[in-house]
């Protein structure tokens, strides 16, 4: 029986793909460019020299990274409604990408580079863990709103508006787990960017 369960979940992200590639690989390109931006823009604003930050000063508070993060998530959530209520506003559905990828790019830099293996620690275990699942339920959300949006129903914005909520919900428990559950074990850093 579990060999049947994964050639169906194999059959069905196969099928995911073929259907919404062009989405996912317009939404990978601008990401991989925000996460350039913001690795280079982080060592350009300090030109190159990032100041080590000791245990003993750094400021850890999971709560305040998870409503911050939970607050980004709502709006970017709301921007990819907004781009799947008109076809003339899809082209806004690469802005939450283009700032995930920023940020991404930011916050990995300046972990790794002022907060050393205490940065590298909160970046594998909290950050990057939540980037990549919001990455993977941005791509289902929108794949979803825009495949609404090229057949419109007598719904209209019902079709995909609940469906959103629910991945929304889902990425903010993933914020949760990450910044509040497992932060909690060895706290996570609140990020000075400069």
């Amino acid at each position: 029986m579990d060999e049947l369960k994964k050639r169906v979940l194999l059959s069905n992200l196969k099928e995911f793909f073929d259907k919404n590639k062009k989405i996912l690989i317009c939404s990978l390109i601008v990401l991989a460019l925000g996460v350039v931006v913001g690795i280079v823009s982080s060592i350009r604003a300090v030109n190159g020299e990032f100041e080590r930050v000791a245990r003993v000063d750094m400021k850890f508070s999971g709560a305040k990274i998870f409503f911050l993060s939970s607050l980004l998530l709502l709006l970017s959530y709301s921007v990819f409604l907004i781009a799947g209520a008109d076809k003339k506003c899809t082209f806004l559905a690469v802005i939450p990408f283009f700032i995930l990828g920023f940020l991404m790019g930011k916050y990995a830099t300046c972990l790794i580079a002022r907060y050393e293996f205490w940065g590298v620690l909160n970046l594998l275990c909290c950050y990057l863990p939540f980037f990549l699942c919001s990455i993977c339920l941005f791509a289902v959300a929108l794949s979803g709103i825009l495949s609404s949006c090229n057949r419109p129903t007598k719904n209209g914005l019902k079709s995909y508006l609940l469906p959103t909520l629910k991945i929304f919900g889902i990425n903010v428990c993933a914020g949760f787990v990450f910044f509040l559950i497992i932060g909690s074990i060895f706290g996570v850093i609140e990020i000075s960017l400069f």
